[in-house]
């Protein structure tokens, strides 16, 4: 991917490898199997009122909210708000959820649900995790303005692109910005056969083959692991509202993606 350098963050120096046996909170309704991180701002074990957001896998990656993003709780359901833009590290909203080091060798699922807002702001994350731009990044995010939901990976070392693998950028699929925002459910699934696909509310919208060591994120720490902000200064942060963000080392099926 052929782009200048941008930016992104989010801290809380916490580093964990999941437990095999650790404890779901109650009142998670999705899969659970090799869950590695959960937010839900609907279920109050998430969101407590302060600048946390308390991770229900019960592997406690608490992310930390960082320059007062919004919380609203409305009779159709809570979810934190991000204003977006460009411009100081020290104003834009976004959250961090510490130092990680998953071993995403055998899968990796992302379930984001939530909106993006009426702006396409350029390269909005949902979620970059890495040590720098061009390090090791794990990136879910807007391709550039346009209407692509986007996935890549790059290398730990050596600033390449592993692999990537996007959704459609016009109808069915694609990001809708409009106003009053529109929630939508897009899950991403990275298989150990470098099946990559992504779903938008249960239902598949493309399907992507290519090498499982390529489109897999490396296994190294991370401790840029921002929600709302990209490791290149440059990039906007998210315009958008998130409701549930869930992490897996593993690829979901179809089945387990409309649970979720």
């Amino acid at each position: 991917m052929k782009r200048a350098l941008a930016a992104v963050a989010l801290f809380l120096p916490i580093t964990l490898l999941a437990p095999a046996h650790a404890a779901v909170a109650p009142g998670v309704g999705i899969t659970t199997s090799n869950l590695l991180m959960y937010w839900d701002i609907n279920n109050p074990g998430t969101y407590q009122g302060n600048s946390n957001l308390y991770d229900l896998s019960g592997n406690d990656f608490t992310a930390t909210l960082l320059n007062s993003p919004g919380y609203s709780r409305q009779s159709t359901g809570s979810y934190i708000s991000f204003s977006g833009g460009s411009g100081s590290v020290s104003t834009n909203q976004y959250a961090s959820a510490g130092t990680i080091n998953p071993d995403f060798s055998t899968g990796f699922s992302v379930a984001f649900y939530g909106s993006f807002g009426a702006a396409a702001d350029n390269w909005e994350r949902i979620i970059d995790w890495g040590n720098a731009a061009q390090t090791a990044n794990i990136i879910v995010s807007r391709e550039g303005v346009g209407g692509n939901i986007f996935y890549e990976s790059w290398n730990a070392t050596g600033a390449s692109s592993r692999g990537t693998c996007r959704g459609p950028s016009t109808g069915t699929g694609s990001i809708v910005t409009t106003n009053p925002m529109t929630y939508q459910q897009y899950t991403l699934t990275v298989s150990s056969s470098g099946i990559c696909q992504w779903y938008l509310n249960g239902s598949t919208i493309t399907t992507t083959q290519t090498s499982a060591s390529n489109v897999l994120p490396v296994t190294t720490s991370r401790t840029n692991t921002w929600i709302g902000r990209s490791n290149w200064s440059q990039d906007n942060y998210l315009e958008g509202r998130i409701i549930r963000l869930a992490v897996y080392n593993r690829a979901l099926s179809q089945s387990e993606v409309t649970q979720t």
